[in-house]
């Protein structure tokens, strides 16, 4: 079983220069792509503001690494519109940071240190520069 943590990067600044509804529509298109991408085996969900985190049965660390990279360049595809008109923005790209853990690890007793180790290695992933994927 392996573990993503996934983090949009820079969403603060999304929200701050671009407002709120547009946050909300990138949190939507972004959401839609994981579901499309994502098996229905894998569990997904919103952790909190633009944190989401999935499970992912019966997966390796490679199958895990391959997902969350797949994800990674899909999202750089993702349009911004205006909200008021359909003329893109092309000044902002959406990129995310990952964090993969992967079970069966010694340091891994229970479910929250599976998520705990996936926490660790994003939080590498944005040390190092966003827009990449971390592996426990």
């Amino acid at each position: 079983m392996s573990c993503l943590l996934i983090d949009i990067d820079r969403f603060k600044k999304i929200n701050e220069r671009y407002g709120h509804l547009q946050g909300d529509s990138v949190l939507q298109r972004f959401s839609n792509l994981v579901n499309q991408t994502s098996r229905k085996a894998d569990f997904v969900w919103r952790r909190s503001g633009e944190e989401f985190l999935l499970i992912l049965p019966e997966t390796d660390r490679k199958g895990a690494e391959c997902l969350a990279n797949r994800l990674r360049q899909k999202t750089k595809t993702i349009p911004l519109y205006k909200l008021d008109n359909a003329e893109p923005i092309k000044d902002i790209r959406i990129s995310i940071s990952i964090g993969v853990a992967v079970y069966p690890d010694p340091r891994i007793h229970t479910e929250d240190d599976l998520v705990e180790l996936a926490d660790e290695a994003l939080s590498r992933a944005k040390t190092k520069g966003k827009n990449r994927v971390m592996t426990a």
